[in-house]
């Protein structure tokens, strides 16, 4: 790999630096602004789609009132339920429907073109609004309204609900109207329909509120069935065109949704609402290159000011980079000539920075080591000297110490007399001490098991009974299989020491005993050393907890000024096994006390037991 100078490194640095800010900044800039222009974009085509959809559902409305409202009066549902035979009914019913409540439906509402109601036997009543063409009389059960109810009833909506025609269904030549209807239910039977009443209305005015519709130089609005024909059209060559059965499909089921289209050599874009009383849908259609314009311009501008940004950041890197390695070169030279053992003080640039700051403190550096090379040459010498004699001291102290062979032979010669002189007690006592001195004195890389220990516990209880010159067993339940079980060495016999220092002040009595039982619990195995003395007080006993639980201040590792004290045993087994284990004492006063090794069932890998 090649090997670059810091000057380029920096640089490098700087760059890398540099073109990542770029590149994140120009990303995110764009792609926010890209997402708010699309929101901006959307919700832009939906209010104009949701004013549109809105203002034309008003307008229509107004005709479902006015429907809604002869449907009301009694002499239409009358005059639907008539017999085909009736025909002063249909009369006298007619004229009144026709010179007064049809008569006033159109002073309200002078944009009526036409009113007519038709009974299902064909007998029908319709009003003109001063136009031209086919006039159906009130009494007239003629062939032409028979036909004219069979074309609405097949066509209307059969749950009776206002239905709307895009032409006019007595004029059907006439392709300015457009008809509104609802069918009219029986009075018993609200599934049987007798009848149906329509109004014809101009579609100039409802096309004038669609041309109100402003959106740009290309984009349009225009309204389309669900057959995808073109009801409304700007361009009027489109009216009753049908578009692609594709995008036709997708305008009428994914309405809400923006819709992009690429069949076209121009890409469009579309946004749809269905009306509430037509089969219509309402779409609002953009080409996507003007809808896309403002953001391809801040692209653009970013680009632009992301390349002259670089430039000047590179510019000012390589000004930067220049300032910073100028004085570390000086530096580096200064450097080569101390390694030759030239003590050389280098100049300062007069810019009173960070960097003539440190070719001072450099200048201070070089005349101090001048100073120190010979008192650390000087102190070295004297090191030596200093641990020559040390050696020779720790010589002469391992060479007083005694040698434990030494005790063992003692201890023999002991063991011999005792036999010549046939004293059988001297004997044992000798060979026990023997052999807890040779146990206590075992390397700390020895591991001891249960048994181990149970063997120095005997040993100790064999010198104690001479002591005493009585016999006090100690009634062990351990199952052999546990025998083989890990201990941390000189932690089960302190605790029987312990036992008759403080459980039995006043001596030893025939009532008294002492236990020592294993437990299982979870993944602990547990050796439990229990007696029936005095036991601890509540005070004692909490000062042995929290000493336990971790405060050590004021604490020996002795007690008593002798053996080996509890905290010492509880330490050593959290050594050894981790801080989750140890010594655990459970007593109450005169009910006697119990202490509880806790060690690990399963024991893998343990730290060596010392």
């Amino acid at each position: 790999m090649p090997k670059f100078s810091l000057f380029y490194r920096i640089f490098f640095y700087f760059l890398i630096v540099i073109l990542i800010s770029l590149v994140a900044t120009a990303t995110i800039t764009y792609w926010q602004s890209a997402k708010e222009f699309d929101k901006y974009m959307y919700d832009r085509m939906s209010q104009t789609l949701n004013n549109a959809v809105h203002h034309t559902n008003l307008y229509l409305k107004d005709y479902e009132t006015t429907l809604l409202s002869l449907l009301a009066t009694e002499q239409v549902h009358k005059f639907v339920s008539l017999s085909g035979n009736d025909y002063f009914g249909h009369l006298n019913y007619g004229s009144t429907i026709k010179e007064i409540y049809f008569q006033n439906a159109i002073i309200r509402n002078p944009e009526i073109a036409s009113l007519y109601l038709i009974s299902r036997n064909g007998q029908y009543v319709t009003i003109y609004n001063n136009l031209k063409g086919l006039g159906l009389e009130v009494y007239d059960r003629s062939f032409e309204g028979r036909k004219v109810y069979e074309l609405l009833d097949k066509a209307s909506d059969r749950g009776g609900n206002i239905q709307v025609f895009e032409n006019s269904i007595i004029s059907p030549e006439n392709n300015k109207l457009m008809t509104l209807s609802k069918k009219i239910s029986s009075q018993n039977n609200v599934h049987d329909y007798v009848g149906v009443i329509g109004i014809e209305i101009h579609k100039d005015n409802l096309e004038w509120l669609w041309e109100g519709i402003d959106l740009g130089e290309q984009g349009y609005f225009f309204v389309m069935d669900d057959s995808g024909q073109v009801i409304y059209h700007p361009n009027q060559d489109k009216i009753n065109t049908h578009l692609e059965v594709e995008l036709a499909s997708k305008i009428s089921n994914r309405t809400n949704e923006i819709i992009y289209d690429n069949s076209g050599e121009i890409k469009t874009v579309y946004l749809s609402r269905p009306s509430n009383y037509a089969d219509w849908n309402l779409v609002v259609s953009m080409p996507l290159n003007d809808l896309r314009k403002p953001i391809n311009n801040i692209r653009t501008n970013t680009f632009i000011m992301s390349g002259i940004t670089l430039i000047i950041a590179l510019f000012l890197a390589i000004r930067f980079g220049h300032i910073i390695i100028g004085p570390i070169r000086t530096l580096k030279r200064g450097m080569i000539e101390t390694e030759k053992g030239n003590w050389v003080h280098l100049p300062l640039t007069g810019r009173q920075d960070e960097m003539d700051d440190l070719t001072q403190r450099y200048n201070m550096m070089v005349s101090r080591l001048s100073q120190l090379v010979d008192k650390v040459y000087k102190a070295e010498l004297k090191e030596r000297e200093i641990q020559v004699e040390r050696n020779k001291a720790e010589l002469q102290a391992l060479q007083l110490q005694v040698n434990p062979h030494f005790l063992y032979n003692t201890l023999e010669t002991i063991a011999c007399y005792a036999v010549i002189n046939d004293s059988d007690e001297i004997t044992d006592i000798v060979k026990y001490l023997s052999q807890m001195l040779r146990y206590a004195v075992r390397t700390d890389l020895e591991e001891v098991t249960v048994a181990d220990e149970l063997t120095h516990v005997q040993s100790y209880m064999n010198i104690l009974n001479h002591r005493t010159g009585m016999e006090f067993e100690i009634d062990v339940d351990i199952p052999s299989e546990y025998f083989s079980k890990k201990m941390v060495r000189l932690t089960l016999q302190p605790i029987v020491e312990n036992v008759f220092k403080h459980a039995f002040p006043d001596g030893i009595e025939e009532h008294h005993f002492i236990r020592i039982y294993t437990i299982i619990e979870n993944s602990e195995y547990v050796i439990c050393v229990e007696d029936n003395g005095i036991g601890i007080s509540e005070e004692v006993l909490q000062v042995l907890k929290q000493v336990l639980s971790g405060n050590k201040q004021g604490f020996s590792t002795s007690q008593d000024g002798g053996g080996i004290g509890l905290v010492n045993v509880h330490r050593r087994i959290q050594m050894v096994f981790g801080d989750e284990y140890g010594l655990s004492i459970d007593s109450e006063p005169n009910m006697g006390t119990k202490m509880y090794l806790r060690m690990p069932l399963n024991q893998p890998n343990t730290k060596k037991i010392q």
